[in-house]
């Protein structure tokens, strides 16, 4: 089946962005035999640092052990900060108010909400997956996008339980190293819930098109992660996302704007963070990246040259 890459882009950048099943980077050349590594050193002019990491939020067991740099970066940090607390995300309770919230208004089912073709392919992909349908006419289109991406993933072997948010959870909770949230479980699900119902739709009827295909593309994005060419993974994941500026806008560059100026923080005031966060919010114009850059710091990725500085 021969993809549109507008389709194709964006629903691989929503796997990114949506933190379900995220991934991501920025790469150019290694430089001085360094390999080039998910991770950025942030710093200011008197020399304190933090530590950032392009996550993926569900991966294969052969990813690890993890690139020497990343850690070191855990080593050498205080403070672990990540989007959520996990352990807030998987209490029962907040996967009945997810739920609760992704439930269509009574009276009202996904078919009268997709195309006859659509509704076809939905039922075909979750019937594939063991999922009941019953169940699945009752959700908004965002939560039956997540559900079948997830369960499409899952039976290829990407678990959550080994995504890089997750390994550094765990090691930072044994360790006793204090762990930070940039914003709540409940924001997430009210960012996915809140799009527009077109944007809903849309991104349902691209995931069940592209089903086929998708674990093809997300091994792909997987290993231009383990190679460090985040040139390759802009290039894959943010191109497209212009023709959809709603939903670009409420699950990354609003996120973006609101997480930079609390990692300013941790550098400024010393805190010795490192910050875990899907790797889409890293790559491309309006990311963490740039706009640090442009807040004055000096950011660097393991094993690149460095680039020029931005302008305040």
């Amino acid at each position: 089946m021969i993809l549109s890459g507008h389709m194709r882009h964006r629903l691989l950048w929503w796997l990114s962005a949506a933190s379900v099943a995220s991934l991501a980077l920025v790469g150019v050349q290694a430089q001085g035999g360094l390999t080039p590594a998910m991770v950025w050193t942030v710093s200011d002019a008197s020399g304190s640092t933090a530590h950032l990491i392009g996550s993926i939020h569900a991966l294969t067991p052969d990813v690890y052990p993890l690139p020497t740099a990343m850690d070191d970066a855990f080593s050498a940090s205080k403070v672990l900060v990540e989007e959520i607390l996990l352990d807030e995300a998987e209490d029962p309770a907040a996967a009945m108010k997810m739920l609760k919230k992704a439930a269509l208004p009574q009276g009202m089912t996904l078919q009268q909400l997709v195309s006859e073709s659509q509704y076809a392919q939905v039922n075909q992909r979750a019937g594939a997956l063991g999922i009941p349908m019953p169940m699945v006419r009752q959700l908004k289109p965002w939560m039956t996008a997540i559900m079948l991406s997830a369960a499409t993933l899952g039976k290829a072997g990407f678990d959550p339980a080994q995504g890089i948010d997750r390994h550094f959870f765990d090691r930072a909770k044994a360790k006793g190293m204090p762990v930070r949230a940039l914003e709540s479980f409940d924001f997430q699900i009210d960012r996915l819930d809140g799009l527009s119902m077109d944007d809903q739709v849309t991104l349902l009827a691209e995931m069940v098109s592209e089903a086929d295909v998708m674990v093809r593309d997300v091994r792909r994005l997987v290993a231009l992660w383990r190679a460090g060419d985040a040139e390759g993974l802009a290039a894959v994941l943010r191109p497209s996302m212009a023709s959809m500026p709603g939903l670009e806008e409420r699950l990354l560059t609003e996120r973006n704007r609101d997480w930079v100026p609390h990692i300013e923080r941790c550098v400024r005031e010393r805190e010795g963070c490192l910050v875990v966060v899907g790797a889409a919010h890293l790559v491309g114009h309006d990311s963490v990246v740039s706009l640090l850059q442009a807040r004055g710091l000096t950011v660097r990725q393991h094993g690149v040259a460095a680039s020029a500085p931005a302008a305040p």
